[in-house]
C-alpha cells in the first residue's frame, strides 16, 4: 500500500462536502466515510465498519488503512475505474528526522553438549523480526499494552510499531463474563524523561463513569496499571469493548490537541453473557 501524503489530505480538504448532520445512528450512515473537521483545523477521520472514527494523519494515514482495508485481486481491482484528485501518488511530503529504536531478538540456545560446528549454518529462518519504533524528540510515545489474558499491542496511533504481526492488531480472541478481572498494563516513554500521566476509557458507560471520565473531561492519573471488574452492565454495551489508554507527558501542548493526549493505544475484547 503506498503511503498517504500530506498533498493527498490537502486535497481531501479541498474535494470533500461540508457535513452538518445529527441523528442517533450517525457513525452508521458514515461508515466509509472520509470526514473532515472542518471546526477543527481540518483534521480528518476515517469512519470504518465497526463504527469508530480513526484520525488520519500523515503518520498514521498507512496503518489505520492497513488494519481496516479490504484485501482484492488485480482482476476485481481492475473493474473498478480509476480515479484522483490531481495528486500524484508518488510525490514526497516533507520529514522531520527521528530517532528509530531497533530490538533485535538473539537465538542464545546452543546447549553445552553439542560440538557441533555450525558456523556455515544458514539461521535466517530461525530468526526473529526486528521491531523498531518511530521516536519523536518531543512527545512521548507509547511502547506495549498488556494483559492478564496473554494479550500484546505494541502499535500505537503514533509509534509507527514495525515487527511481530501478531503485536499489531488490537483485536483479541478473548471473551469476557461477568466477574472476570482485567489486570491492564501500558508501557510508555518520553524522550525528555518528564512525568508521565495516563487515561483509561472505554465504550462501556459503567466503565468511563467509574475510571475514565470525570466531570465531562478525561481523568488521568500517574498510574501505568488498571484493575476492572466485567459486570453486567459492561455487557449492555454490546458484543465487543474496547478499553483505549491515552498517554501525555507534562507540557503545556500535546501532540493531539482535539483530545489532550501525546499517544492512544486501544484493545477490544468479546462479550459473552
Amino acid at each position: 500500500m503506498k503511503k498517504f501524503t500530506l498533498g493527498f489530505i490537502a486535497g481531501l480538504m479541498l474535494a470533500l462536502p461540508v457535513l452538518a448532520l445529527s441523528a442517533p445512528n450517525l457513525a452508521e450512515k458514515l461508515k466509509g466515510k472520509i470526514l473532515l473537521a472542518v471546526e477543527d483545523k481540518g483534521k480528518t477521520y476515517y469512519v470504518a465498519n465497526d463504527g469508530y472514527r480513526y484520525r488520519i494523519t500523515t503518520a498514521t494515514a498507512q496503518k489505520v488503512f492497513e488494519k481496516l482495508a479490504l484485501g482484492i485481486s488485480n482482476s476485481n481491482l481492475a473493474e473498478i475505474e480509476e480515479n484522483d484528485l490531481g495528486i500524484s501518488p508518488d510525490s514526497q511530503s516533507a520529514c522531520q528526522d527521528k530517532t528509530v529504536e531497533k530490538i533485535v531478538y538473539v537465538n542464545n540456545c546452543t546447549g553445552s553438549n553439542d560440538t557441533t560446528d555450525n558456523s556455515s549454518t544458514d539461521n535466517s529462518q530461525t530468526s526473529q523480526p526486528q521491531e523498531t519504533y518511530n521516536y519523536d524528540s518531543y512527545y512521548p510515545i507509547i511502547l506495549s499494552l498488556k494483559d492478564n489474558k496473554d494479550n500484546i499491542i505494541k502499535s500505537s496511533t503514533y509509534n509507527q510499531y514495525s515487527g511481530i504481526v501478531d503485536y499489531t492488531s488490537a483485536t483479541t480472541n478473548t471473551t469476557l463474563k461477568v466477574g472476570d478481572e482485567l489486570i491492564l498494563t501500558v508501557e510508555a516513554k518520553d524522550p525528555q524523561n518528564r512525568p508521565l500521566f495516563y487515561n483509561w476509557n472505554s465504550n462501556s458507560q459503567r466503565f468511563n463513569e467509574l475510571i475514565g471520565i470525570e466531570n465531562g473531561n478525561y481523568k488521568y492519573t500517574t498510574n501505568n496499571e488498571l484493575r476492572y471488574t466485567i459486570s453486567n452492565e459492561d455487557l449492555q454495551t454490546g458484543e465487543k469493548m474496547r478499553i483505549v489508554s491515552q498517554v501525555r507527558s507534562e507540557k503545556n501542548n500535546y501532540r493531539f490537541g482535539g483530545g489532550n493526549y501525546d499517544d492512544a493505544i486501544f484493545i477490544d475484547y468479546k462479550l459473552s453473557q
